[in-house]
């Protein structure tokens, strides 16, 4: 990224399955790669290709993608025999008016967006084509359209589109260094057999332990952001019978028992936080369970839904940051002595979840702080019992429950790795308690995330 040498180069993507990503399917950056034969279905971007340079991109299958192919400022990159159907946007080029001028990457190389070959793909039912922007010297020949509301968006800052229909006998699959390298993988996987049945990201539901693969019986809520006090409920698994054999915090709950799928909904209890559980009981089929375990067929097995949330009335306050001149991490205490502070920033929310890029802004004097400290102060009720507490954060954080300091992670050099750390520890809690979070960020991603459940 200083230099502008080197990149993640020469990588071949082939006869892959990379459909339903939420984000992008495939992302190539700062690179030339091969990417052909794939199929990418249902993702936000099929492929994010920023600053991507002679790659090719062929014989892919594109279907309802935001943006099938996005790439900002690429060069000499060739889109070719690709079958797009129904994205939004099937290709996506441009350019920003300007790089940061203290990038390294944007002072050594020439950062256009340029030279592109667009041949013989063939584009079906998209709202939009093409999406140009700040790109010149782009090849269109060849291709196929069908139904699509535009063909080109494109304003004044493209610059040399070139439509002249060539003959040449440039076809992929012909390539010999890609034939080679497929000859090398000894019986690959067909990732494209045997998944139509739960084809789809309708059928994606990601559980503690991972995907879910239908096979063994689960309890899924469908509607987890609704706040109604209505809970749907997805019943799923191999062929059998389910039955409920205990509720915690619902009520009229709409069937008691049936085969599987089934569908049922149930209503919360009106209290104060949320404790959730219906345990069921599954008789049918032998299967294995998502640990491995086997069970045998018509033996009786216990499996359970489970969410707890006890909301929290937190005051939050941010204060600026320079450590340069008062450093908390050095000194353990968060301001100088005999200094008062005013927070830049304050909300009473009913539950810790941030992430911020780049810093925090002032609302007030529109200023934003890269360096901040964070407060957060809450006092609860709680039943009787022992809890779990998880917590997230980077830089540094520490945890107090009533005057006791039970997480103390005020030494970030601790942790070297690109990633927030999390831990966990357990409380036993009874009655009134008093919560303090004390959290720093020194630049650049921060985040700050608690909760709390209740352990059986």
């Amino acid at each position: 990224m200083d230099s502008g040498q080197g990149g993640c180069n020469d990588n071949m993507l082939v006869k892959n399955d990379f459909s339903f990503a939420p984000t992008n399917g495939i992302e190539v950056t700062f690179s030339r790669n091969v990417i052909r034969d794939n199929r990418i279905y249902e993702c936000d971007h099929g492929i994010w290709g920023g600053y991507s340079y002679n790659t090719s991109i062929a014989g892919n299958k594109f279907r309802n993608n935001h943006i099938a192919i996005a790439i900002e400022h690429g060069q000499e990159n060739q889109i070719n025999y690709n079958l797009f159907s129904e994205d939004k946007e099937a290709i996506k080029l441009w350019a920003r008016k300007e790089q940061p001028a203290d990038w390294g990457y944007a002072k050594n190389r020439d950062t256009k967006s340029r030279d592109y070959e667009i041949k013989y793909n063939s584009f079906n039912r998209h709202n939009t084509v093409f999406n140009l922007n700040r790109t010149e010297n782009i090849l269109i020949t060849g291709n196929t359209y069908g139904n699509s509301d535009a063909i080109y968006k494109i304003d004044s800052t493209v610059i040399n589109i070139d439509t002249t229909i060539v003959n040449d006998e440039d076809f992929f699959p012909g390539d010999k260094k890609l034939q080679e390298a497929i000859k090398q993988i000894a019986k690959p996987n067909d990732p494209f057999s045997g998944n139509g049945k739960f084809t789809g990201r309708k059928n994606i539901r990601v559980t503690e332990w991972g995907p879910y693969d239908f096979r063994y019986p689960l309890i899924w809520n469908t509607n987890p952001t609704d706040t109604s006090g209505e809970m749907k409920f997805e019943i799923l698994g191999p062929a059998g019978k389910w039955k409920i054999r205990s509720v915690k915090g619902v009520e009229n709950i709409s069937s008691m028992n049936g085969a599987f799928p089934a569908v049922i909904t149930a209503w919360k209890k009106k209290t104060s936080n949320t404790d959730v559980k219906i345990e069921l009981e599954y008789a049918g089929e032998s299967f294995t369970t998502q640990l491995g375990q086997s069970i045998a067929a018509g033996k009786p097995y216990t499996f359970s839904f489970k969410k707890y949330f006890k909301p929290m009335n937190w005051e939050v306050l941010w204060f600026s940051a320079d450590t340069t001149s008062y450093n908390p991490i050095k000194t353990g205490d968060l301001f100088p002595p005999n200094v008062k502070m005013r927070p830049v920033k304050r909300e009473q929310v009913t539950k810790l979840d941030y992430a911020w890029w780049d810093g925090i802004k002032d609302h007030e004097t529109k200023e934003t702080y890269k360096q901040f400290i964070t407060t957060a102060n809450a006092k609860a009720e709680f039943e009787k019992g022992d809890y779990e507490l998880s917590v997230t954060w980077d830089d540094a954080v520490r945890i107090y429950v009533d005057t006791n300091l039970v997480v103390n992670e005020w030494n970030p050099s601790l942790y070297k790795f690109d990633e927030s750390p999390n831990k966990k520890i357990k409380l036993k809690l009874s009655g009134t308690h008093y919560f303090r979070v004390e959290h720093i960020e020194l630049g650049g991603f921060a985040t700050l995330q608690l909760k709390l459940r209740k352990l059986d």
